[in-house]
C-alpha cells in the first residue's frame, strides 16, 4: 500500500514505475490490486505528453488506450515515419534495424537504455544460427529450442527486469515506442490477446495476424496493448524468502507489417511484439529433467507480414475456375469414355458415375499442382529479388492454411487417379495371337493310325508373356536417382536454405552455407525449392532417355515389338471394353519356330528387302489403337469370359513355395477350345477373312489428337496407328500423374513434417531441420507400394488371361 500511497498522494515517479511493474508481474490481470490501483490513479490525471497521450502524468506509460481510448485497431495501423529497404545498395534508406531497450528494476529504478541484440533469444546460437541475422531489414527469422530453466533461472536470479522496448530513429535522433501484447493478457477474466486452439508449446495459442475476409485488413479491435514487459519472473513466486514458482518467456515473436497501399512506398505499420510466459513450480525443476516441465520450448521469431486480402481473392477466382476447368475435362473425357464402350441405354449407370469422379479427380490435381506451383513461384521471384519492401509471405493461419488444403487436396485427387489408374491396368484383358502354322503331319502309333497336324509350340507364347511381365513396371524416371540426387542438392548442397524467409538481395539471402534465419524455411518457398528440384532432375533424365539411351542403347518397347514380329505372335490388349492396342506381329517369313541358322537366313532375306514388310496389310505400321464396333466385342466376350472363367484355379490353387508346392494343373477342356476359338477369330479378323466384322486402318486427324475423340466407326473398327501405344498399358503410361503424385506426397510429408516458420521451428544444435529422411522415406515407400501393386496384381491378370499357369510368368 505504501506504493500506492506514494505515486497517487506524492507522485513519486519511482513509485508509479513500482506500481506499474507490480502490475506487470500479475501479467496484466486487470482484476489484480497493482492493476486496478494503476488504472485508478492514472485516469484522474491527464496526459503529460502530445506525442504519446497514454501517458499519464508523473507516472510511467503502461496501457494503450487507457487515456486516449484509441482502439488497438487503430493504433495497429499507424505508420512508421521511417524509410527502410532491403538491400543495402539502396541510397538514402536504413537497411537494419535498431531497437532500444528502456530497463527498470522492480522498485522502479531506471537503469537506462539498451540496445536489442540477442536478449529475447533464449536459444543458444551455432556456427549455423545467428541470432543477430534478424536486424536486417527484411530478414524473417525463427528459431525454437528446448531449454533447461534451471540454469537461466540461476543467471538471471539476481534481479527481474522490465523493459520498453523503442524504435531508434536515426533520421531524428529520437525513440519511437512500440507496443506489446502480452498473450497472458486478462480483462473480465479472459485472456484477450490469443486466438482459441491450442499452441505447439502446450501453452494457449499464440496470437498471430490472421487475415480477414471479412474486414479485409489485420484485426485487432479485441486486443490489448501495453508498453512495458518482464522477461523473467523471480519476484512473485517467492514465500518466506524461498523461490518457490517461476515464470519464463516461452515465446516471443515481433511482427512487421508492411502498408499494403502501393503509393506507401517502403513504409512499415508500428512494429509489434508478442509475449507469453509459462509458469513452473520449481520443486518440479531438475537440470537432469528433459521434459517439458524443467525444459520447455523456447521460441524467438520476427516475421514480416502485410495484407494479402487483394492477392487472395484473385487467388480465389483463379482456383475457382482450376475446379470449373477441371470438372468440364473430367465430364468431357468420361462421356466419350462412356460413348465409346457403352450402348444408348448405358450411358450414364452408376459406372459411368464412378468413372467421372475419378476423371475429374484426375484432371483437377495437375491443374491444381500447376497452379500451386505458379502461385508459389510468384512469392519466391518477387520476394527474394526485392530491394525494398515490396511484398512479405503469407503467414496467417488462414493463408498458410489455405495453401495446405489445396497442397493435400491436390495429392489425394492425384492419388486416388493413379489408384484408380493402377487398378485399371491389372484389370486389363490381354490375348496373344499365334500366327504359326503347323510343319507336317504326325502319324498315329498303329498301322491304320490316323494322322493329325503336329502341334505349335506353345514356348513362344510362354516367352512373349514373360517379356510383358518384366515391362509391366516399366518408367524412364529413376526413383531411387531422383531421391538421392534430391537429398544431396536439398540437403548436401542445402538448396533447402534458398526457401528461408530472406530476401536474395540481403547479405545472406543466396547464403546457403548460413543458418541466417535459424534453419528455417517458409512452406511455399520450401515448396517451389522442392517441386523446382525434382522438375530438373525428371526433365534431365527424360531428356537423357529420349536423346541417348532410347535412341543408341536400348528401347524397351520397341525391342518387345520386335520380338514379338520374330515369334510370329501377335498382342492385343482391351484396357476398355471398346477400346484397346494392337502390336500386329505376324511374321513375314515361313515359320518362326525354327533353328539358328534358318532363323539368320530369314533375317538376311529381310535385310536385303526379299520379303514382304512387317506390318499389317504390307506396310510398317505395328502399333495401333484399336476402337471396336459393340458387334465385335459382344462376340469376342462370348468365347473369351469361358477362358478367363476357367483359368481362375491358375490364381487361387497356386501355392508357389514350399517342399510341397503343387505341379501345374491343366486347363479344361473347355477352356482350351475357347483359347484356340479366339485365337482362330482373331487371325480371321486381321486377315480380314470375316466380313461381318470390318476394319479399316487410317491415321488420327489432328482434331482427334488434340481433343481426344473416338472416331465415327460407321464402317467397322477402326484401327489407329501409334508408335507408342505399348507405354499406355504399363506404368510408364501413367508416369506423369505418378510422378506429380510423388512431387505433391513429397512436399506434404516435407511441410508438415518440419514445421513452418510461422508457427514454430525444431532445428538440430547446428541448425539443420530434423526428419530430413522422412519425406524421402515415405515418398520411396509409396512408389514401392504402386510398384509392387502394379507388379503383383498385374502378373496374376496376364496368367488368368492367357491361359498360362503363373509359376511360368519369372
Amino acid at each position: 500500500m505504501s506504493t500506492v500511497v506514494q505515486c497517487e498522494t506524492y507522485w513519486s515517479t519511482q513509485a508509479c514505475n513500482a506500481l506499474a511493474n507490480l502490475c506487470i508481474l500479475q501479467l496484466y490481470d486487470e482484476a489484480s490490486s497493482p492493476c486496478i490501483a494503476y488504472q485508478r490513479i492514472a485516469t484522474t490525471r491527464s496526459s503529460s505528453s502530445t506525442d504519446n497521450p497514454d501517458t499519464p502524468k508523473g507516472m510511467p506509460w503502461l496501457y494503450y488506450g487507457l487515456l486516449n481510448r484509441e482502439d488497438p485497431s487503430v493504433t495497429a495501423r499507424r505508420i512508421l515515419n521511417v524509410s527502410l529497404a532491403i538491400a543495402s545498395i539502396e541510397r538514402g534508406a536504413s537497411h537494419t534495424f535498431a531497437f532500444v531497450l528502456g530497463t527498470y528494476t522492480v522498485n522502479g529504478t531506471f537503469l537506462g537504455y539498451q540496445n536489442l541484440t540477442t536478449q529475447f533469444g533464449l536459444c543458444e546460437s551455432s556456427a549455423s544460427v545467428s541470432l543477430l541475422s534478424w536486424l536486417q531489414f527484411g530478414t524473417g527469422f525463427a528459431i525454437q529450442c528446448a531449454r533447461n530453466i534451471v540454469p537461466l533461472i540461476r543467471a538471471g536470479q539476481s534481479q527481474t527486469l522490465f523493459y520498453e522496448i523503442c524504435k531508434f530513429l536515426r533520421l531524428y535522433g529520437t525513440l519511437y515506442p512500440i507496443p506489446v501484447r502480452p498473450l497472458n493478457f486478462r480483462s473480465a477474466g479472459r485472456l484477450v490477446n490469443v486466438q482459441d486452439r491450442t499452441s505447439n508449446t502446450g501453452a494457449p495459442g499464440a496470437a498471430s495476424l490472421v487475415s480477414s475476409q471479412s474486414t479485409g485488413a489485420f484485426s485487432f479491435s479485441n486486443n490489448r496493448f501495453v508498453r512495458r514487459f518482464m522477461l523473467y519472473d523471480t519476484v512473485t513466486g517467492v514465500q518466506n524468502g524461498v523461490l518457490r514458482a517461476v515464470r519464463v518467456p516461452v515465446r516471443i515473436q515481433i511482427w512487421i507489417t508492411k502498408n499494403a497501399d502501393e503509393s506507401s512506398g517502403m513504409q512499415i505499420f508500428l512494429p509489434l511484439v508478442d509475449v507469453q510466459y509459462a509458469e513452473r513450480s520449481v520443486s518440479d525443476l531438475s537440470t537432469t529433467d528433459g521434459s517439458i516441465v524443467s525444459s520447455p520450448k523456447f521460441f524467438f521469431g520476427v516475421t514480416y507480414s502485410m495484407d494479402l486480402e487483394d492477392f487472395w481473392r484473385v487467388m480465389t477466382i483463379l482456383f475457382s475456375f482450376a475446379c470449373v476447368i477441371g470438372g468440364c475435362l473430367g465430364i468431357y473425357f468420361s462421356h466419350h469414355w462412356s460413348k465409346r464402350n457403352n450402348g444408348i441405354n448405358e450411358s450414364y449407370d452408376l459406372k459411368f458415375f464412378v468413372h467421372l469422379v475419378f476423371t475429374i479427380a484426375g484432371c483437377m490435381a495437375p491443374i491444381f499442382f500447376v497452379l500451386l506451383l505458379g502461385v508459389c513461384l510468384y512469392f519466391f521471384i518477387f520476394f527474394k529479388g526485392q530491394t525494398v519492401l515490396f511484398t512479405t509471405l503469407p503467414v496467417g493461419d488462414w493463408d498458410i492454411g489455405n495453401f495446405q488444403a489445396v497442397l493435400i487436396t491436390a495429392f489425394v485427387a492425384e492419388a486416388t487417379y493413379v489408384g484408380m489408374k493402377v487398378y485399371n491396368q491389372c484389370s486389363i484383358d490381354v490375348f496373344f495371337v499365334d500366327w504359326e502354322k503347323s510343319r507336317g503331319t504326325l502319324q498315329g502309333p498303329t498301322s491304320e493310325g490316323v494322322s493329325r497336324p503336329a502341334p505349335v509350340s506353345v514356348w513362344r507364347t510362354i516367352f512373349m508373356a514373360n517379356q510383358l511381365n518384366s515391362i509391366q513396371c516399366h518408367r524412364r524416371i529413376n526413383i531411387e536417382f531422383t531421391l538421392i540426387a534430391l537429398y544431396v542438392i536439398l540437403h548436401g548442397v542445402r538448396l533447402r536454405n534458398a526457401a528461408s524467409p530472406v530476401p536474395a538481395t540481403t547479405d545472406r539471402g543466396w547464403d546457403l552455407n548460413s543458418g541466417a534465419v535459424g534453419g528455417t524455411v517458409h512452406p511455399i518457398l520450401l515448396f517451389v525449392v522442392n517441386s523446382l528440384t525434382w522438375l530438373v532432375l525428371i526433365i534431365a533424365q527424360v531428356s537423357f532417355r529420349v536423346i541417348l539411351f532410347d535412341r543408341f542403347y536400348r528401347n524397351r518397347m520397341l525391342q518387345y515389338v520386335d520380338l514379338l514380329s520374330v515369334s510370329n505372335v501377335s498382342l492385343i490388349v482391351l484396357d476398355e471394353r471398346c477400346h484397346g492396342y494392337y502390336i500386329h506381329g505376324r511374321s513375314v517369313h515361313g515359320y518362326a519356330d525354327t533353328d539358328m541358322p534358318e532363323m539368320h537366313a530369314n533375317f538376311k532375306k529381310e535385310e536385303n528387302d526379299l520379303v514382304p514388310k512387317r506390318g499389317l496389310n504390307d506396310t510398317d505400321q505395328q502399333t495401333f489403337e484399336v476402337f471396336l464396333t459393340k458387334q465385335f466385342r459382344t462376340t469376342y466376350e462370348k468365347v473369351y469370359r469361358l477362358v478367363v472363367a476357367e483359368n481362375k484355379f491358375f490364381i487361387s490353387n497356386v501355392q508357389l513355395n514350399g517342399p510341397q508346392r503343387r505341379a501345374p494343373k491343366a486347363g479344361t477342356e473347355k477352356s482350351l477350345k475357347a483359347y484356340q476359338t479366339i485365337n482362330k477369330f482373331l487371325l480371321s479378323f486381321f486377315d480380314k477373312n470375316l466380313k461381318e466384322y470390318p476394319y479399316i486402318v487410317r491415321q488420327k486427324t489432328y482434331l482427334e489428337r488434340f481433343l481426344g475423340t473416338t472416331p465415327e466407326m460407321n464402317a467397322g473398327t477402326v484401327l489407329v496407328h501409334d508408335e507408342r501405344i505399348l507405354s499406355s498399358v504399363v506404368l510408364a503410361g501413367i508416369e506423369f500423374s505418378h510422378l506429380v503424385c510423388l512431387i505433391l506426397l513429397y512436399n506434404v510429408v516435407d511441410i508438415f513434417a518440419y514445421p513452418s516458420y510461422s508457427t514454430t521451428t525444431t532445428t538440430n544444435n547446428d541448425g539443420t531441420p530434423t526428419y530430413t529422411f522422412l519425406p524421402l522415406l515415405l515418398t520411396y515407400l509409396f512408389d514401392v507400394m504402386i510398384r509392387l501393386c502394379r507388379k503383383f496384381f498385374g502378373e496374376r491378370n496376364i496368367a488368368r488371361k492367357t491361359l498360362l499357369d503363373l509359376r511360368f510368368l519369372i
